[in-house]
């Protein structure tokens, strides 16, 4: 107990609460989550001069205050880059990294909260990436529908690029064998760049769709002019999914 006494100690003049808890060491950083709930990680003896700090599955525990279920796999592509940047450990929720010195315990505690938090903080913009365009996915549909019917529209589908096939959101019948392609796209990075990507291919292809239209929400309102001007130069049309649909599309219903 006195190993943890000096340990203890020693972190009390860099973090804002530190609590013996038998063999353990918990601590609390001044580190946030995304919801404002603050980081603690926890310190473990592993051996005569090793240590471990963990976050111990707190940021998993955030999740699931929220709700959020994420698959294992999905976690943990998302922890990949941070594992890397932050010289840590990711397994199954947990972040942690080991220490063989009193001199590397502090640095250790920072690089498991700020991985632990950086976690997090992707996880609730993924999920946010994910709702918001189920959302407008729906009101697609819903403008779609009322303007060429149900029996031609196709949600799901695969177009052929110049390189390679990708999934778009939803096709749509149009006369003489022609077809038209939308895709859902919202104002997140992780949504912007694919979607470019992937029509600015398309476009290219030597049976590319007739139309391409890339479908947004609140176009005039929290839209970024450079992020829309780099949508439209891969040769989409932009449409406000709270807006009529655009003649130039609406004509072939």
């Amino acid at each position: 107990m006195s190993t943890f006494l000096n340990i203890a100690e020693l972190l009390k003049p860099v973090f804002s609460g530190i609590e013996l808890q038998g063999d353990a060491v918990r601590i609390q950083t001044h580190c946030l989550y995304a919801d404002g709930q603050g980081v603690g990680v926890t310190l473990f003896r592993t051996g005569a001069h090793s240590w471990m700090v963990t976050d111990a599955g707190d940021g998993w525990s955030v999740l699931r205050d929220h709700l959020m279920t994420p698959s294992p796999r999905s976690a943990a592509r998302r922890a990949d880059a941070i594992k890397r940047n932050f010289g840590v450990s990711y397994l199954e929720g947990e972040w942690r990294v080991e220490c063989s010195s009193h001199d590397q315990i502090i640095g250790s505690v920072l690089l498991v909260a700020n991985a632990s938090q950086a976690w997090v903080e992707k996880m609730f913009a993924a999920d946010a990436v994910h709702g918001r365009a189920e959302a407008v996915e729906e009101k697609l549909h819903s403008m779609l529908k009322d303007a060429f019917g149900e029996k031609r529209i196709e949600r799901g589908s695969r177009v052929r690029g110049l390189n390679k096939t990708y999934e778009v959101s939803t096709i749509v019948a149009l006369p003489q064998k022609q077809y038209a392609a939308f895709e859902v796209v919202t104002p997140f990075m992780a949504s912007i760049y694919p979607a470019y990507t992937k029509f600015s291919d398309i476009s290219h292809a030597d049976k590319k769709p007739a139309f391409m239209a890339m479908a947004l929400e609140g176009i005039d309102t929290i839209w970024k002019s450079d992020d829309l001007a780099l949508l439209e130069s891969s040769g989409a049309i932009l449409i406000d999914v709270d807006k009529r649909l655009p003649r130039n599309i609406a004509q072939f219903a």
